[in-house]
């Protein structure tokens, strides 16, 4: 869904999150050396579904050791021999909370808090919650207890992971709201970093689509892999980001397409990426408005080894379009668009060959999109 940002927080120096006392607020009960939260890029932020990794340069918000200091998002779980039940040096209960500054929300209304973060610790006794103040910092209430994050295959760096919680309607249309980050461990010695990092806060309300995307389609081109897309209108695009992966969960950028920034016309793109992988390939493409505000496209895979497309064959035979042949033509799918989006045909072919009679349909440019078990390819015909 498109979304308008209210507020945002990147912690690369937006300046919308305090620092000083209120970066590690004491709620109670902290003891020793207890840990405590850092704004650095020693957790890095990553993009969501990638492994976490230290020593970047995008700085996140994140709980460091209290006894070795800024490790990235890696705590103390305490439980030394040599400590009492006092709150001794060797003592690393913590409960603390790191607030934002001032937020308002004057004229919003259905807003959510996004962000990305990851989380490990142990149970609820190290553990990571969201909070919200509606009177300015003076009281908190508890938004979301969030669950562990999948850090599976990523040892103990955490699995970057993008959640969007709805605020309660105490939240919208105020000066005065404030969001926070809650971490608390006892000192039992028992707890499995990652501790918790997040960033790219965002308070975000439903909004007007940016970009009205037509249709984006992957196909072999030689040895290369060729991506197009068409928007049927743009408002305010900066730019696509074409992202790449190998499981369709963790991708990366590959590079970035210029956006017209305002248009109400048909425009196309297109973008190679230069000798891919063997196999299969995973492509989406990431477009960013001026302010900076982000949505994806739907993921598209692309077999490498598989044959080319059946559309690169494809003819438009008087008023009829013919597509293939396809082998495993009962497991694809295929949906016929004209350029404002419109769907106006879509099924699944009944023959190797798919055959679309045209000619009710009138002169003018069509976008068949053709999804197969090998990849999803998508082509613009006349007739």
């Amino acid at each position: 869904m498109a979304q308008t940002v209210v507020w945002q927080e990147s912690f690369d120096g937006t300046n919308n999150w305090e620092t000083g006392a209120n970066l590690n607020q004491d709620v109670g009960g902290s003891c020793g050396k207890s840990n405590k939260y850092y704004i650095s890029c020693k957790e890095n932020g990553n993009a969501a579904g990638a492994c976490g990794t230290g020593c970047g340069s995008n700085k996140t918000l994140h709980v460091g050791s209290a006894t070795l200091g800024d490790l990235g998002a890696a705590y103390d779980a305490g439980g030394f021999s040599n400590c009492g039940s006092g709150c001794f040096l060797c003592n690393t209960t913590t409960n603390k909370r790191s607030w934002s500054k001032t937020i308002s929300t004057v004229g919003y209304s259905t807003l959510s808090l996004e962000f990305d973060y990851i989380e490990d610790g142990n149970g609820t006794s190290d553990n990571a919650t969201a909070e919200y103040s509606t009177d300015n910092g003076a009281s908190w209430t508890l938004l979301q207890d969030m669950p562990k994050t999948n850090n599976s295959g990523c040892g103990g760096q955490g699995r970057w992971t993008h959640l969007t919680i709805p605020l309660p309607s105490s939240c919208w249309s105020i000066n005065t709201l404030r969001i926070a980050f809650h971490w608390v461990n006892n000192n039992d010695g028992t707890g499995t970093d990652p501790s918790f990092a997040v960033n790219d806060v965002r308070i975000t309300t439903p909004g007007t689509l940016p970009v009205e995307l037509l249709g984006f389609g992957a196909r072999t081109s030689g040895g290369d892999a060729l991506l197009e897309w068409a928007t049927a209108s743009e408002q305010d695009n900066a730019w696509f980001a074409v992202e790449h992966g190998l499981n369709g969960a963790d991708f990366n950028e590959l590079g970035r397409v210029p956006g017209a920034g305002n248009s109400q016309q048909v425009l196309h793109y297109s973008y190679v990426h230069q000798q891919p992988a063997p196999g299969l390939n995973y492509y989406r493409l990431r477009q960013v408005d001026m302010d900076g505000a982000w949505t994806f496209s739907p993921v598209v895979p692309l077999d490498l080894a598989g044959a080319a497309s059946p559309l690169d064959a494809a003819t438009v035979v008087g008023d009829e379009l013919v597509i293939g042949p396809m082998a495993e033509f009962g497991e694809c799918r295929y949906m016929l668009c004209d350029l404002q989006g419109r769907i106006l045909m879509q099924g699944t072919p009944v023959d190797e060959r798919l055959r679309l009679n045209l000619g009710p349909l009138g002169h003018g440019a069509y976008v068949l999109q053709l999804a197969t078990p090998e990849g999803t390819d998508a082509k613009v015909f006349f007739r």
